[in-house]
C-alpha cells in the first residue's frame, strides 16, 4: 500500500470533484483556485460524488503522478465545503485512507437501555413479577447514571 503521508505534505481538496477531470486540469485548478504550487512535491486529493473513490496529484520532479483509488467497501467521510483546500497530518490521512473522518468528534456518552420482557405462563403473575423487575432495574441504573435515557416501550 501507498503511504501517500511518505511522499511529502497531503493536502485535501474538500467537496466534489469530478472525476473524469484529469492531470492538467487538477493542476490548474489547484493552482487557479486555491493558489497553491502543484510542481511543490505536495500531494493533492479529489474525491468525486459517490467518495468511494478519488485521486492523488503528485509532482515528482520529472513529472506527475496521477493516482486512483476505489474502496471496495465502503465510503471516506470526506469534507463538503466546495471552496477549501485543508493541509493533513499524516495521522489524518491514515484515518481517511480508513473510511474515518479527519476531524474526530468527541461526543457525550450516552446510555441506551433497552429491556425486553415477555411473560409465556400465567399472564397475571408473571406481568406483576415483570414489571416489579423492571422497575427495579430502572430505579437502580437511574441512580449510579443520572443522565441515562430511556427508551420504554
Amino acid at each position: 500500500m501507498i503511504k501517500l503521508s511518505d511522499l511529502g505534505q497531503v493536502y485535501i481538496v474538500c467537496g466534489k470533484t469530478d472525476m473524469r477531470r484529469g492531470i492538467d486540469t487538477l493542476a490548474s485548478m489547484v493552482k487557479d483556485k486555491f493558489n497553491l504550487d502543484p510542481f511543490s512535491g505536495q500531494v493533492f486529493l479529489f474525491c468525486g460524488g459517490s467518495q468511494d473513490r478519488f485521486k492523488a496529484l503528485y509532482w515528482d520532479g520529472q513529472g506527475y503522478w496521477l493516482l486512483y483509488k476505489r474502496f471496495e467497501n465502503g465510503k471516506m467521510n470526506w469534507p463538503k465545503n466546495q471552496d477549501e483546500v485543508r493541509e493533513l497530518s499524516p495521522e489524518q490521512v491514515d484515518w481517511l485512507m480508513k473510511g474515518f473522518s479527519i476531524e474526530p468528534k468527541i461526543s457525550e456518552a450516552t446510555h441506551v437501555i433497552s429491556i425486553d420482557f415477555t411473560c409465556s405462563f400465567s399472564y397475571s403473575y408473571n406481568y406483576r413479577k415483570t414489571r416489579r423487575l423492571f422497575h427495579h432495574v430502572r430505579n437502580n441504573i437511574r441512580k449510579d447514571h443520572p443522565r441515562t435515557s430511556y427508551n420504554y416501550s
